[in-house]
């Protein structure tokens, strides 16, 4: 039995420049076709992050293939803490004591923002929804809607990666409305196979 899952990163949010974590803002106006993107006719479950711009960007998908989203707060983008929503611009020249955003990116283990999610918290987060996923063997076709974050941590534990540099992590860019698709195969012993599919 093969369970088949597209991961998307949402849309084009109407913030641009800044560090989008958990700061919920709404789309750009954008119009797209979702059957362009994959065949909603096939889709038998629909995931989101609870933040609006995936939510918005799953509804035109659950609306053509009648599948309700299901949000999944494990979906959710890292917590960048009192960096959130700030412009990139600003953080770059931040100066005061503790951890800087350059220290973060090169070292995402070592470094937490002020206030935020440390990397542990958020990759064990993603990691366990993935497992909870190849833990209940099934046959479908699941869109699931998410932020790059989510999706590079997703990605690289597919190929074993459990705890990814920054290097690693800064060498994946997702463009909006873009994604991979990933194959699970589950054997007659129950045990998941998953294969990214390019």
């Amino acid at each position: 039995m093969t369970l088949t899952l597209h991961f998307l990163r949402h849309a084009k949010p109407a913030l641009t420049g800044v560090l989008l974590g958990r700061t919920d803002c709404a789309l750009a106006p954008l119009h797209f076709s979702a059957g362009s993107m994959v065949d909603v006719n096939k889709l038998t479950r629909i995931y989101s992050s609870p933040l609006l711009r995936c939510q918005q960007t799953a509804t035109p998908f659950a609306e053509q293939s009648l599948c309700p989203v299901e949000v999944a707060a494990a979906l959710r983008e890292m917590d960048f803490g009192v960096w959130d929503g700030k412009p990139y611009e600003q953080l770059w020249q931040r100066t005061e004591e503790g951890a800087q955003i350059g220290d973060f990116w090169q070292d995402p283990w070592a470094y937490t923002p002020p206030q935020g999610e440390t990397m542990e918290t958020f990759h064990a987060r993603v990691v366990q929804w993935w497992q909870s996923v190849l833990a209940q063997p099934c046959v479908g076709e699941w869109l699931i809607v998410s932020h790059a974050g989510v999706m590079k941590i997703l990605l690289l534990a597919i190929f074993g990666n459990m705890r990814p540099s920054g290097e690693q992590l800064a060498a994946i860019e997702f463009s909006y409305l873009c994604g991979f698709k990933v194959e699970v195969y589950f054997d007659e012993q129950v045990k998941a196979w998953p294969k990214v599919v390019f």
